[in-house]
């Protein structure tokens, strides 16, 4: 609109106020009939003066833009957040995790975050009000998935077990906070146990026999953040999760054809009335001045392709100002990011790699959300990675157990510091029970570390597991024993678990060519690998149907310490090839023997049976009725070998090899 000359600036800075910046937004919000009187209002201007801006912003623009912009928007999309009783609120006021990042850490947040690519198809909820359930399950799939394990889950269950206990039976809508209970709780079962109808009534009844038997194998801890807390949102996205939110809906960008087409939502239009709740997914966001608060939050919706269907960020997607959720953010829930604090880097070498994650399982009350926050009692500058203090509830007496893992590069041992707070002054602790072990148990994997146990006088054990260079679920747990001074009684608190995932850092490709001593084993390791140990959510890299790490080992099955060391890997993988290239040569020995007049196979020849056999497989057959090499089975791996050796020979390897 800067460049229509007869656009007043002052209306121009009112209509940017409230997330408008393009003629076809205007356009399209003043032919909602019952909505233009509150666009004048807005811009304290009269009807006539508006129709007057109207005409020039049509005239301005392309005819066809100006035509998509009047197009009525089809009003088939539900709606289905409840807004917060008073109890509601004060229940999530209570809840809520102070997430607010010091000084140093908002000066250094990102400023864009965008999860866009790692979540899954964008869903439909049709005409039911099942919004809360779809935001929630967006979160849990993409919590999943960024830990190596997604599922498709089941909004109908979600739905269906928190409208049972959310006191209101006879609305259709329901709350993020109860829904963040009953995945905490009782879980969510998969889409193939209680499959979606987007055109059933409102609640769908006959919840099948197994679905709270396998939702309770998918639970998922939540953090319930501030509602209106722009920061603390924006750094729960920048470490590794979603953000499910809910908002209060106004016709001018629900009924607006410009919204619908873009995805792009305005700013409360005057004092236009609310027509319901709705809830989404914060995938990602934006810092940008010129935007309503600074910056806008990128959204997935629920409303199929048809809404946002030429977003920026894909069909179905959509963008909201950051001050539209300061001032009218009903609820927001997270839940601990699947990965969240890198650890080690190219500038700090350590075969593993790796990264730290936290997630949390309750040692205490049911139903009660663990929570997590940064540290208020360190501060930190420059690159130094923050502490993570995690909440654990516990029952038997007032105090709470905090847990805490100090973040360093030179991992393993994990130095954990745990607290006790928040108990009455008579609670004398006499002991701490320490426990530590380290899981995994991906693609049939059982692996396990030993379980270091002990008792001693500190909140801060240390848990060495010496050279076993591992990852997976780093598990910890806590119990206190107590004296109580004022009537000598003894006991010991429910024990405290706390699961930090121990993930794999990609050295440079360069730096695992340097352990590979020629170029067979190195495009061996381009074939099967691209010269990666871990996956694009740092887990072992695995093939079916059972390789694992940059070599892809799979026979002999790889140790648990090959899985994570790509130095162990990478070795294993050179040991597997020399053995396999003693086999063929014997083979061939052995054919030479059996037909003395078959001609010796060229240096060339053999390396193509070398490859083909570290796959799994022959490629050359004597054909003593024929006195000829003939190839034999499946032969394309080796050819392939062969084409990659030849243009890393002649200095022109594959794009992708560096």
């Amino acid at each position: 609109m800067d460049s229509i000359q007869s656009m007043d600036r002052e209306l121009i800075q009112e209509l940017s106020r409230i997330g408008i910046d393009e003629a076809e937004q205007v356009i399209s919000l003043a032919a909602i009939t019952h909505v233009r009187p509150f666009l004048s209002q807005s811009l304290d201007i009269k009807d006539a003066e508006l129709a007057s801006l109207l005409e020039a912003l049509r005239e301005a623009i392309p005819p066809e833009a100006s035509a998509a912009a009047v197009l009525p928007a089809i009003r088939s999309f539900a709606l289905g957040a409840l807004e917060p009783t008073s109890a509601i609120a004060a229940e999530i006021d209570n809840a809520k995790v102070e997430l607010a990042p010091s000084p140093v850490e908002l000066a250094n947040l990102p400023s864009n975050v965008n999860h866009v690519a790692q979540m899954p198809p964008i869903r439909n909820q049709g005409g039911r009000g099942t919004c809360v359930a779809f935001a929630m399950t967006a979160v849990h799939e993409f919590h999943r998935k960024m830990a190596g394990t997604a599922q498709d889950f089941s909004e109908q269950f979600l739905y269906y077990e928190t409208k049972l206990i959310d006191g209101h039976p006879n609305d259709c809508g329901t709350w993020q906070i109860r829904a963040a209970q009953v995945l905490a709780g009782k879980g969510e079962c998969r889409e193939l146990v209680w499959s979606y109808n987007p055109a059933g009534a409102c609640n769908q009844n006959g919840e099948p026999a197994n679905a709270r038997t396998d939702g309770a194998s998918f639970k998922l801890p939540t953090i319930v953040l501030g509602p209106k807390d722009v920061n603390a949102i924006k750094f729960a996205l920048a470490g590794g999760a979603t953000v499910g939110f809910s908002i209060p809906v106004y016709d001018s960008w629900y009924h607006s054809a410009y919204t619908r087409q873009t995805g792009r939502i305005n700013m409360r239009v005057g004092s236009e009335p609310q027509v319901g709740g709705h809830a989404m997914c914060f995938v990602g966001y934006q810092d940008d001045s010129s935007a309503p608060g600074g910056g806008f939050f990128i959204l997935r919706n629920s409303w199929d392709l048809s809404w946002g269907y030429q977003c920026i960020y894909g069909a179905g997607y959509g963008t909201i100002p950051y001050a539209y959720i300061s001032s009218d953010g009903w609820e927001a829930v997270t839940a601990t990011p699947a990965k969240h604090l890198p650890v080690s880097d190219e500038k700090t070498p350590w075969a593993f790699g790796g990264a730290i994650s936290t997630g949390f399982r309750s040692g205490g009350e049911a139903g009660a959300p663990s929570s997590i926050v940064p540290d208020p009692s360190t501060s930190h500058e420059g690159d130094q990675v923050p502490d993570i203090l995690g909440v654990l509830h516990t029952i038997a007496i007032p105090p709470k157990i905090i847990a805490r893992i100090n973040v360093d590069p030179r991992l393993p041992p994990f130095d954990v510091q745990w607290y006790w707070t928040g108990h009455a002054p008579e609670y004398v602790m006499l002991s701490a029970n320490h426990k530590g072990y380290i899981i995994y148990n991906e693609h049939g994997r059982n692996d396990q570390s030993s379980v270091i146990q002990f008792t001693n006088g500190t909140l801060k054990p240390t848990f060495d597991f010496g050279g076993d260079v591992r990852g997976g679920a780093f598990i910890c747990k806590c119990s206190i024993n107590w004296h109580r001074t004022t009537d000598g009684a003894t006991g010991t608190t429910p024990e405290g678990e706390q699961q930090f995932g121990i993930l794999g850092d990609n050295p440079a490709k360069a730096t695992i060519r340097g352990l590979l001593p020629d170029v067979q084993l190195q495009v061996i390791c381009y074939k099967e690998s691209r010269f990666r140990q871990f996956d694009n959510v740092s887990l072992p890299l695995f093939g079916p149907p059972a390789g694992f790490g940059a070599m892809q080992l799979d026979t002999p099955s790889p140790s648990a310490r090959q899985l994570w060391d790509w130095r162990q890997n990478v070795a294993g993988g050179v040991s597997l090839y020399s053995s396999k290239k003693t086999e063929v040569n014997q083979h061939f020995k052995n054919v030479y023997t059996a037909y003395p007049h078959a001609p010796k196979l060229s240096a060339e020849q053999v390396r193509l049976a070398l490859y083909q056999f570290y796959n799994g497989g022959f490629y050359w057959e004597w054909d003593d009725v024929a006195k000829s090499w003939k190839k034999y089975g499946n032969f394309a791996y080796a050819d392939d070998s062969m084409r990659i050796e030849q243009m890393v020979n002649a200095g022109t390897p594959p794009a992708d090899w560096n």
